[in-house]
């Protein structure tokens, strides 16, 4: 005979009440403005439901020992009440695991404030952990050891964790059962042992290979885990806008992730969490992703000086700056430097959120120590690298290039290569007649560092001044690439008045032999900005190379 986990969510299928007048609550749809708003809601919400457990007392969550089993455990000279013996704990996972089970060997761990007694029990290789939850309630409230028993059993028949199982491994419980003893409630679980090192223990080791390794992987397994399953807040009151609101977004959460939470298995590269209940906490009343995506990732660095003491800053803090990359990785690409932006803002204010543990007659708000706070924006800094720069797709170059040029020139232009060719060249005869007099013997202005490149993209080379007005149809239109795409993205992106100013400056250059022999003076011709500008727009557009005039 099997043993079953079924079980009534009393909480999770009702409304929560109000700690100070027991109302119902409504899920806040108002537009987050802030991270503190965000994470104050999450956490305002936590001890509202905390405290909806202890009135309710659990309500009989948990399934009840079959009888069956209890006449078995009776007749055994063992039992006192709790599996804490080879043989009471063999039984019990012969009855609800695998009748092949054989224990070789038991061990008692230390509770904690929720947990009492633990046994760990070795089958083959396997392990196995027997944990009892308080009866008498030390220090915390009694909402969380009750709200222990509702939460893991919810886990258990969530849909969503066996998705996330694919890519990061839940350790739920196998089964959880209570049972009266001589009067005495009793609430007990069996929960298989995380496979591979919990990241304590792997950072201990001060392998920066190996650490790094694990703190990849977590990377990889939160990315997904909040990519697959994310809840859109209502934006009512949030304009029009682009990028992506991630404070607004939210996420499942672990809820207590810290070092001996979490494990990574070198072997298979999996991932694993243990202590899960408070993940429960992460879904609505409706069912939706309720936490903010900050809390897991600015958890584990608030109790990275507990857990791994000194080895962070000593490091440069790389394994979690391997962590915040793999992590924006997974993000889809559009959405990837939005990511980086929020996380970079989260990492900068990290000095001024705090996390909030619930006890039973106050909370404990736990925040970031100062030296946790520089490594939070030296974080912050790297992260912020990782956007990716934006670049002017060649359409979009096209467009604005062919934009320009029909606003500067005031007759319409044909938009043939040679119709656009003839109407450029119609535009600088008037700027060659307007110009004539102020050509001669000027000199050259010094280029400022801001014009060089821009200055230097196009000029316009002519016959030497003798030559009549009847050949000025035979200018020579020379022009050059734009030297830098500064210089370019200046040009495009600068606002072009109908009318050019008619100012330019000649330099008379030595003379130069042409192709036939015969020598000829050149003159350059140094465009203003406004035409430079123009001109480099064109030629990046692919409009204007080296062309002669008929």
């Amino acid at each position: 005979m099997k043993i079953h986990a079924i079980g009534i969510i009393l909480l999770l299928a009702n409304p929560c009440f109000a700690a100070d007048d027991n109302k119902l609550l409504t899920p806040s749809q108002s537009r987050y403005t802030g991270l503190k708003e965000a994470l104050g809601d999450f956490n305002k919400r936590r001890i509202q439901k905390s405290k909806a457990f202890e009135i309710q007392k659990g309500g009989q969550i948990c399934p009840k020992l079959p009888e069956q089993f209890l006449k078995k455990l009776t007749a055994l000279k063992e039992w006192n009440g709790e599996f804490s013996t080879a043989k009471t704990i063999e039984l019990f996972l012969k009855e609800a695991v695998n009748s092949e089970l054989t224990i070789n060997q038991i061990e008692k761990c230390t509770g904690g404030f929720v947990s009492g007694c633990i046994y760990r029990a070795f089958a083959g290789n396997r392990e196995f952990y027997i944990k009892y939850l308080r009866e008498q309630f030390i220090l915390v409230s009694g909402g969380r050891c009750f709200g222990e028993q509702a939460n893991l059993i919810f886990l258990q028949k969530n849909d969503k964790i066996t998705e996330i199982n694919n890519y990061l491994k839940i350790i739920l419980p196998e089964v959880i059962y209570t049972y009266e003893y001589k009067g005495e409630h009793k609430a007990c679980m069996i929960l298989e042992s995380a496979a591979g090192q919990s990241f304590t223990q792997i950072v201990a080791t001060k392998d920066i290979g190996l650490i790094n390794q694990a703190f990849k992987a977590l990377g990889t397994a939160l990315g997904k885990m909040h990519v697959a399953h994310r809840y859109v807040r209502s934006t009512v009151g949030s304009p029009a806008r682009k990028k992506v609101d991630f404070k607004n977004i939210m996420v499942l959460s672990h809820g207590d992730l810290h070092g001996d939470n979490v494990f990574y298995d070198v072997k298979t590269g999996n991932v694993s969490v243990i202590d899960v209940e408070t993940m429960a906490n992460s879904f609505d009343e409706m069912g939706n992703p309720s936490s903010p995506i900050f809390c897991d990732l600015l958890y584990l660095l608030l109790m990275s000086a507990k857990k791994f003491g000194k080895f962070m800053p000593e490091n440069d803090w790389e394994p979690f700056k391997n962590l915040m990359k793999t992590y924006t990785e997974v993000y889809p690409t559009e959405e990837r430097n939005d990511i980086c932006q929020y996380l970079a803002d989260c990492l900068h204010q990290a000095g001024s959120i705090e996390f909030v543990d619930i006890f039973q007659h106050f909370n404990w708000k736990k925040g970031f120590d100062n030296k946790t706070v520089e490594g939070a924006r030296d974080l912050a800094t790297s992260v912020w690298r990782l956007k990716q720069p934006t670049q002017p797709s060649s359409d979009t170059v096209k467009e604005r290039s062919s934009s320009i040029s029909r606003a500067t020139f005031k007759t319409p232009i044909d938009s043939s290569p040679e119709g656009r060719k003839k109407a450029i060249e119609a535009h600088y005869k008037e700027l060659s007649k307007a110009t004539s007099s102020s050509i001669t013997g000027a000199e050259e202005p010094k280029a400022t560092s801001s014009s060089k490149a821009i200055s230097s993209s196009a000029r316009v080379a002519e016959e030497p001044k003798a030559t009549s007005s009847s050949n000025v149809a035979s200018l020579k239109l020379k022009f050059s690439a734009p030297s830098s795409v500064e210089a370019y993205s200046k040009g495009v992106t600068r606002k072009r008045s109908a009318s050019v100013a008619p100012t330019m400056q000649s330099k008379l250059i030595s003379p130069a032999k042409n192709n036939s022999g015969s020598t000829k003076t050149q003159q350059s011709i140094v465009i203003p900005k406004k035409v430079s500008g123009i001109t480099s727009a064109l030629v990046a557009s692919g409009k204007l190379l080296d062309r002669k005039t008929d």
